[in-house]
């Protein structure tokens, strides 16, 4: 019924709520799959003010749901949360969108603070058109004498292969 996903959203746009009774929205809007709770849950998950575990509910939510609007969020959170369980909740979120790859992470490469992270995450899939990108960021990490971000690009493009082969 839309009426009790309309009601659910309301909760869990209303940061006034009690943080427990947030968090079961949440969770209840990611098992009924409604697309319109994609939105405010990725304003919830994006938001570093909200409390850890609402977003990490957030991300478990956005991949029931399996809308792909929440791939490129997923993939910011997935890259630069600072809570593990947040950042492996994201990431399998992502994964669970099935999307592939993500902009987010090709452009995450071109930053040589968070470059062999980035990479380590394409090399998750096997999309072998993030290879390119990847041989770029290794041979900028390297002129820039940054040693790991390059072998961790180096090693993604070996993973994407392997896995595409």
């Amino acid at each position: 019924d839309g009426r009790v996903v309309d009601a659910l959203v309301a909760i869990v746009g209303n940061g006034s709520e009690d943080v427990h009774l947030r968090f079961q929205s949440i969770g209840a809007l990611g098992k009924l799959h409604g697309p319109q709770a994609v939105e405010p849950l990725i304003t919830v998950l994006s938001d570093p003010a909200e409390e850890i575990h609402v977003r990490t509910g957030a991300a478990v939510s956005l991949g029931w749901i399996g809308d792909t609007r929440a791939a490129e969020p997923l993939a910011e959170v997935w890259l630069k949360a600072d809570d593990a369980t947040l950042k492996d909740k994201a990431g399998t979120a992502f994964r669970e969108l099935g999307v592939g790859s993500s902009g987010v992470l090709v452009a995450a490469l071109a930053d040589p603070q968070v470059c062999g992270e980035a990479a380590e995450l394409l090399a998750t899939f096997a999309d072998k058109s993030v290879i390119a990108d990847l041989q770029a960021a290794a041979e900028q990490a390297r002129a820039a004498g940054e040693k790991k971000a390059a072998k961790a690009a180096e090693a993604a493009i070996k993973a994407i292969e392997h896995r595409a082969a």
